[in-house]
Formats: C-alpha cells, structure tokens, sequence
C-alpha cells in the first residue's frame, strides 16, 4: 500500500468514524493478511507514466487528424500575415506576459501533483490489524482505520473523501475529490501469499487522469 504522501495526500481531518461503507466490510477475511515487508517487480509492474504519455499520444494523434481536415488557414486572421503577434497597446502585451507566467506556474504545479499522484514506492511495510492498516515508507508512515470516512488534503489545495475497507479478499481504498475525480486501490495477496497486487485506477472528472488504470506487484522480502 502506499504511503499518503506519495500518493499526494495528507489527512487533516477525521470527519467521521466507524461508518459503514456500502458493500464493503471493516474487518479482513480469515487468513487474510497484507502484513509484510514488500518490494516492488518492476517487472512484473505497469508503468503508469508510460501509460499516460501513450494515451496522450493517442489523444493529440486524433486532434490532429480532426485539425488536419478544417484547420487549413488556421494562421490566418491573428494579425499581418498571420505571425501570431497579439498586438495591441503595451500594457495589454503585459497583461498577456503576466497571465501567460501564471498559466505557466500552474502547469508546473499540476505536473508536480501528478506525479506525486503516480508515484511508485519501492518498498513498502505493510501492518494489518483487525480494523485498520498501517503502511510505512522510507518517507511516511499513515494509518487507514476501515469503515472510516477521513478527509484529506490534496496535491492542489483541494479536499477529498477518503473509504476504506474489505471487499472480500481486496483491501479497497477509495478517494473522492469534490471535482469528481475518483481514485480507488486494491490491495490483494497472490495466491502464494509471497506477492502483493496493487491495482489502481481514476474515474470521473475531466483531466488526463481519468480511466486510467494500472497494477503493480510487489516480492514479499521475507516468506511466509
């Protein structure tokens, strides 16, 4: 499981306790137990970013494709032959350097966000007790307590609900931010009991990370 800060999240609120998740239960099943030292298989591993950059690829082939058919001419129109100068009085130019500075700023912030957002751990140490789980880092230790809803803070100043609990043998957590944006993780031991599969996914919401999906499987560093 990781660590909140590398999922981009802090808790700074309890806004409720013992709440019963629809569906899911507090407690793990018998003989269930994430309780483990793990490694990540990069091999055995997606690589979000790469999944990423191949959807945006996909993405700006299509535009361009529908760019291709009526964007003929396009230069035309934004000033003498088209070079793209904004024109206008000096202080609207400054008015435009200003906004374009603060557009830059906040690309690189959400850039920085994401990636925390997407952030692989290499080890982590995983501790289960009957109503909760504790995961550690070399960066942070958290707590999840199941059937609690917890708000937390987000990469960009935003809230966001926070469930966890057991859906049969997959430990869930879910975060709900107020934009619509979804994300859920599972947590399930492979049938070895020696390896740890994370599978995460984004829903809802309309930036680049909706619908995407990915897994990851973690060595236990000590057998059972």
């Amino acid at each position: 499981m990781m660590t909140l800060r590398a999922l981009g999240f802090a808790v700074i609120a309890v806004v409720g306790a013992n709440v019963a998740l629809a569906g899911l239960k507090a407690t793990a099943p018998k003989h269930v137990d994430l309780t483990g030292l793990w490694k990540i298989n990069a091999e055995l591993s997606d690589d979000p970013q790469e999944i990423l950059d191949k959807r945006r690829e996909k993405a700006m082939g299509r535009r361009g494709m529908r760019g291709g058919m009526g964007g003929m001419g396009g230069g035309m129109g934004r000033g003498p032959g088209g070079g793209g100068d904004t024109g206008g009085p000096p202080d609207a130019r400054r008015e435009h350097g200003r906004h374009g500075r603060e557009d830059s700023d906040d690309r690189e912030s959400m850039h920085e966000s994401m990636e925390r957002m997407l952030a692989t751990q290499e080890q982590l140490d995983i501790k289960q007790d009957v109503d909760s789980v504790t995961l550690s880092s070399i960066d942070d230790t958290s707590r999840c307590k199941s059937g609690a809803t917890v708000q937390v803070s987000t990469p960009d100043g935003n809230l966001a609900d926070r469930q966890c609990g057991w859906k049969r043998s997959t430990y869930l957590i879910e975060l709900k931010s107020p934009k619509g944006l979804t994300r859920t993780e599972e947590y399930k031991l492979a049938k070895s009991g020696n390896q740890l599969i994370v599978v995460t996914q984004f829903k809802g919401g309309r930036g680049s990370l909706s619908g995407l999906k990915f897994k990851r499987t973690y060595d236990r560093l000590v057998a059972r």
